[in-house]
């Protein structure tokens, strides 16, 4: 297949994973990077076809591709399209943002977390995309590129209250991050954030940190690396067909969002989060 039908092949949700294309696209790695970064740049730019064209779904083939390619040079991009207001990632990329960003941005992060750490604080951006940022963090640990006490002391930083808006599941996720590399040293961090209702415990609560506190730190690393490289070695036909066979329910909304609308009630908020950190949870 040449360039232009392998890009054509990916553009559009039609019922089929298109495996031949993806295969083809693997052989021709070095041809087809450019442009896969192309279509994360044109939809960092203008996201309005994305939502206009229906079924369009090449974004979500690139950002999984130039990850399975490790493709350094595609990192800004990345890191700058999730960073965007929270509907346009919410509704264009959905749950590949809560399964597959954080192996997303450590693959593509060439042993740099600066980007990484900058869509972590950043306000604006989708509260999951952060979260899935500071999971990213966490393959960082478990790979060697960082130093686990230090990504631990940065989260730690996190909690002032000024971070996310009240209702924002952001610290549910930082702390989550905690457990993951065994919180012994920032449990004062947790259990202040409990105490000032920052977290409620509907993702973890103050048990499980005692749990995994009981456990061990060797324990609960070897645990959460067998998590982690579960998706880090994944079959690539794998983790794109999980979606792309099936319809695919988070299939772009018929309009592009407007500037001026406002965010989301506190209600259906809530009721989005509960459902994607039970989501998130059953990956556990």
């Amino acid at each position: 297949m040449q360039v232009t039908e392998i890009l054509a092949a990916f553009k559009y949700y039609d019922g089929t994973y298109k495996r031949s294309a993806v295969e083809a696209a693997i052989a021709n790695q070095q041809e087809i990077v450019p442009h896969l970064i192309e279509i994360l740049m044109a939809l960092r730019d203008d996201p309005g076809p994305f939502f206009d064209e229906e079924n369009r779904v090449d974004h979500i083939y690139a950002a999984i591709l130039l990850a399975y390619f490790k493709a350094v040079e595609a990192h800004e991009a990345i890191v700058d399209v999730f960073s965007m207001p929270d509907e346009i990632p919410s509704d264009l990329f959905s749950d590949v943002i809560t399964e597959d960003l954080p192996w997303i941005l450590f693959q593509t992060c060439g042993g740099s977390l600066e980007k990484i750490k900058s869509l972590v604080l950043n306000r604006a951006a989708y509260e999951f995309c952060r979260w899935s940022a500071a999971d990213a963090m966490v393959y960082a640990v478990l790979e060697g590129i960082a130093e686990r006490e230090a990504v631990l002391d940065f989260f730690a930083t996190l909690f002032t209250g000024q971070e996310a808006e009240e209702d924002s599941c952001f610290w549910e996720g930082i702390t989550a991050c905690m457990h993951d590399l065994y919180p012994e040293e920032v449990m004062p961090t947790i259990l202040k954030a409990f105490e000032e209702e920052r977290i409620d415990g509907s993702f973890l609560d103050l048990e499980g940190f005692e749990e995994v506190l009981a456990e061990g730190k060797e324990s609960v690393l070897a645990r959460t690396r067998a998590e982690k490289d579960r998706y880090l070695n994944q079959d690539i036909h794998q983790k794109l067909s999980t979606w792309a066979s099936d319809e695919p329910f988070f299939l772009p909304n018929s309009e592009p969002p407007k500037a001026s609308v406002k965010k989301q009630k506190t209600k259906k908020k809530r009721k989005r989060k509960a459902a994607k950190a039970s989501r998130r949870k059953n990956r556990r």
